[in-house]
């Protein structure tokens, strides 16, 4: 199911949360990849309640990339369903595209698997997610703020998201606990995002540059 990568000079291990030098090192990568804060601000309110793995990628004991999954919350007509977010996922610039994005997210969808997870879902770039079997076709019955094609996601099964009743929807507490829901993907509602516009959006990945940017 998931995209394979190479460089195994480069280790991927979960984060060691009692490390203050780590723990910066974290956000640097974060602003280093998204050339902002916003990220790594995101990814600090995470850890402190949501967040299930966060995982770093480390080349010669020096942290390269980073990657956050979290719990967030699908609502339908009759229940509340656990789900992931995968984001943010970010690489040091002279360390992109040499697979490590890709192997960060290979790890965190195993953990999520191992832990019994069912649904992933991720804001971004249509041409590089799906490699992990990301859909956008899986979210069409997902209300969200986000254009169709770039809001995609993933089953850790068979069918977890089909024959719901009624329309799913983000929980109403993953867009208000620690940063989650829109902000929760590097979403701003007063940002214009667009598919062809001439205006960028920040999509919480950036592996590379254009994967960083989506739009023109």
């Amino acid at each position: 199911m998931f995209a394979k990568s190479s460089d195994e000079s480069v280790h991927i291990r979960v984060e060691n949360p009692t490390s203050d030098v780590e723990l910066e090192a974290i956000r640097m990568v974060n602003r280093t990849a998204f050339g902002g804060s916003e990220e790594a601000e995101l990814v600090d309110k995470l850890r402190d309640s949501d967040a299930l793995v966060s995982l770093v990628a480390e080349s010669e004991l020096s942290i390269v990339g980073h990657i956050m999954l979290s719990r967030m919350w699908i609502r339908t007509t009759s229940e509340v369903a656990t789900a992931v977010a995968l984001a943010p996922v970010a690489v040091l610039p002279d360390f992109q595209r040499q697979g490590i994005g890709a192997r960060l997210i290979d790890e965190g969808l195993a953990r999520m698997k191992q832990r019994g997870e069912r649904i992933v879902i991720v804001v971004g770039h249509p041409s590089y997610y799906p490699r992990f079997g990301f859909s956008a076709d899986k979210a069409v019955s997902l209300e969200s703020p986000f254009p169709p094609e770039a809001f995609m996601a993933l089953e850790l099964g068979r069918d977890h998201l089909r024959g719901s009743a009624g329309q799913w929807s983000i929980h109403p507490r993953s867009a208000c606990k620690a940063g989650m829901g829109a902000a929760l993907f590097g979403f701003a509602p007063e940002r214009r995002f667009s598919v062809a516009g001439t205006r960028e959006r920040t999509l919480g990945y950036s592996e590379t540059g254009q994967k960083r940017r989506y739009g023109k």
